[in-house]
Formats: C-alpha cells, sequence, structure tokens
C-alpha cells in the first residue's frame, strides 16, 4: 500500500538530535531537519496528539517520509537526542510525533 506520509517530531525545547542517530525499524534513515516551529499542521494551527493533548514543542523539527505501511502495520523511529544547558536537573520533557496527512490537516 503506497502511503508516503511525514512523520513529524516536534523535539521539546531543551532537547536537540543528535545527528546520525535515528533508525527506522533498527534501519539508519536520517530525518528532514526543519527550524523550530516549522512543523505541518492545519489551518487552525493546532496538533491534537493520540491522547487529546495539544502538541506544542518549539524545539528542532525531524519529518520522515515513509512510503508504504499497510494495515494493521507498526514501525519503530529511534534516535538520540541531548539535553542543553537549558535543561534544569529532575526536569521532565515530553516528546510527541504525529502523523501529519494534508488532505486531514486538523486531525
Amino acid at each position: 500500500l503506497r502511503w508516503g506520509r511525514p512523520v513529524v517530531d516536534v523535539l521539546p525545547a531543551g532537547l536537540v538530535y543528535v545527528r546520525g542517530t535515528s533508525r527506522i525499524d533498527g534501519v539508519a534513515v536520517e530525518p528532514v531537519l526543519g527550524a523550530p516551529g516549522s512543523y505541518p499542521r492545519g489551518d487552525s494551527s493546532v496538533v491534537t496528539g493520540r491522547q487529546g493533548q495539544q502538541v506544542k514543542a518549539q524545539g528542532e523539527v525531524m519529518v520522515w517520509t515513509i512510503e508504504s505501511l499497510k494495515p494493521g502495520e507498526e514501525l519503530e523511529i529511534t534516535f538520540f537526542a541531548q539535553a542543553t544547558v537549558g535543561v534544569t536537573p529532575g526536569q521532565t520533557l515530553i516528546n510527541d510525533a504525529y502523523v501529519y496527512d494534508p488532505k486531514w490537516p486538523d486531525d
């Protein structure tokens, strides 16, 4: 099944992607990197997460385009991120990623 949808991960402020560490199902695949705040979203400029939370991250943007995915198929994207000096010891950072489909921009 041809899919061609981007998986977008907007890192929380205080984290930066460690170049060369991205893997999709164990295979090295580098994301396209974008400037903070440059992530795709619908007309409302709001992205809602799977549990109904609003995605509000302001950090570095990583995008992987997944060319094919069968119904019910899963894949795993892993990477390393490094905390910057702006992170306080013990601080909790939440990283959200989402699939963007321009046909349903607010979903």
